[in-house]
């Protein structure tokens, strides 16, 4: 790797949030002359910077980010990863075309994946408005990201294929067929037109089966097939195909004790409340109320939504989510950020409401939930960095160095845990990247590969359990899970016994 720096090679960092991802993207692109790539769903877009926990512009300083606050809430419901994927893609393009380093961060593993490995995603067919003018949109880019750097304001300035962005939004305004204004119809519209795809959604699971209809519609306007956009791989199969094969890619995992961890993100959301976020969640609704709701009832004299205002804001944001799915597909876009679900019913509060000892009990319950929550994403992104990064044949997989920041979190002083990330975290990274320490200060983690064995033929999805009032189950896992579930045994006996005494009647 002693060639990497000149060869400007992606350097994607992971890892659980809390555990300093930001800082090292942000040391390693100062010290490289490199450039920040947000790789978070919820920091595309513009707003709550204290529930998403966005960089501040002092933590940036001249650094230059991307794809930071760059979406508008409201209208970036239909920004998926394939969007991501095609936006960030572009940006490493025009970067390393200029000689500069891309670090690729952020706690949403899946959009990483879908960026470092070409067949992690089925290919979809999408408008861009990459062509012969790449030459202009590449010198205007680096021309602004120099302007923007010159005068320190470098958080969330650059969405480099906005036209791009639009054409692809235009692709849904114009199909041949309309969606069911039902979204209990969407599973039967999905199988009629794709039965293949909607085999492996759930019924219930509105929102992934308006997602599978739309790629279907914007196919069929662009006269080619979606089926393989939807096609699901098995468990078993990884990602195979890097994008940017080593050594021009690289992994930096950044890792803590647990104990210690869930510490400091209980602390963290602690500072969060500290910080303003109850008063960024209800400004955050006053505007998304004044573009959603009509005027006239829903607001109060002085422009702040009213108890009717908020109601059916979450209503809106719930609208055509069946609550079967599960509490992750609560809403859409910057909606889904941890924060707004948990303190949905206190902030539907009046404020003399707030101020009672109901109020404070609920504020109490929001916050503990809050704290839970950002623990269960910490472990839901360890295990994706295990068991989609590493869990792997070695073949087609791009090197992860693993980095334990606990003796960083658990330093007695600021200066002590400054010096700690200093040897132990940015400087071994650097003599990586560069290729300078002899022996390598980092040897990445080994990749462990489950070998396929021999399985019985199983049906295909879907898998209805008629025992268990027809619940339906599209993953052989989950299934297989059900079946021997206590629940079920139970449900299987209780029926047992009802058909022996029927049969003595």
């Amino acid at each position: 790797m002693n060639n990497l720096s000149r060869k400007c090679p992606v350097i994607a960092i992971c890892g659980a949030t809390g555990t300093g991802k930001s800082k090292l993207a942000i040391d390693l692109a100062r010290r490289l002359g490199g450039q920040v790539i947000n790789a978070d769903a919820v920091q595309l877009y513009k707003g709550l910077d204290i529930a998403t926990n966005k960089v501040t512009k002092e933590e940036a300083g001249d650094v230059v980010h991307h794809l930071l606050g760059c979406l508008d809430p409201i209208e970036g419901f239909r920004y998926n990863v394939h969007c991501y994927r095609r936006d960030c893609c572009y940006l490493i393009d025009v970067l390393r075309m200029h000689g500069v380093t891309p670090v690729v961060v952020g706690g949403t593993h899946y959009y990483l994946e879908a960026v470092l490995w070409r067949d992690f995603l089925r290919p979809t067919k999408e408008r861009t408005s990459h062509g012969k003018g790449n030459v202009e949109k590449i010198e205007a880019a680096n021309a602004t990201a120099s302007q923007y750097s010159r005068e320190g304001s470098s958080i969330g300035l650059y969405l480099p294929t906005h036209n791009g962005l639009k054409n692809y939004f235009t692709i849904f305004r114009r199909p041949r067929m309309r969606l069911p204004k039902d979204p209990r119809d969407y599973y039967a519209a999905l199988s009629n037109v794709n039965s293949e795809a909607a085999i492996h959604l759930h019924p219930n699971d509105t929102r992934k089966l308006q997602q599978a209809l739309l790629v279907h519609l914007s196919c069929e306007t662009a006269n080619s097939s979606a089926t393989d956009a939807f096609s699901p791989r098995t468990s078993t199969n990884r990602s195979s195909c890097p994008r940017y094969p080593p050594p021009n890619s690289l992994i930096f995992w950044l890792c803590c004790q647990s104990s210690i961890l869930n510490l400091r993100l209980d602390e963290r959301v602690s500072k969060m409340v500290q910080r303003g976020l109850i008063s960024e969640l209800d400004d955050f609704l006053i505007s998304a109320a004044k573009s959603l709701l009509p005027d006239g009832p829903f607001f109060n004299e002085d422009g702040s939504v009213n108890e009717a205002g908020k109601k059916a804001l979450f209503q809106l944001a719930n609208k055509d989510l069946l609550p079967s799915v599960g509490t992750e597909h609560w809403c859409r876009g910057i909606l889904q950020s941890i924060g707004f679900k948990e303190f949905e019913d206190f902030l539907q509060l009046s404020a003399s409401e707030r101020e009672s000892v109901n109020g404070r009990v609920m504020l109490a319950e929001a916050i503990e939930k809050m704290k839970i929550a950002t623990r269960q994403y910490a472990r839901r992104q360890l295990r994706w960095v295990n068991n989609r990064f590493l869990r792997r044949p070695a073949l087609g997989g791009i090197p992860v160095y693993r980095l334990d920041v606990t003796p960083v979190l658990t330093a007695a002083s600021p200066e002590e845990a400054e010096s700690i990330w200093s040897s132990n975290i940015l400087e071994p990274c650097l003599a990586t990247i560069i290729g300078e320490a002899s022996p390598l200060l980092l040897t990445p983690e080994p990749f462990v590969d489950t070998p396929s064995t021999d399985v019985p033929e199983v049906p295909p999805p879907p898998y209805i359990c008629s025992a268990c009032k027809g619940r339906v189950f599209v993953n052989l896992s989950q299934w297989t899970e059900h079946l021997n579930s206590r629940s079920h045994k139970k449900r299987l006996a209780t029926l047992k016994k009802r058909n022996v005494q029927m049969s003595l009647k």
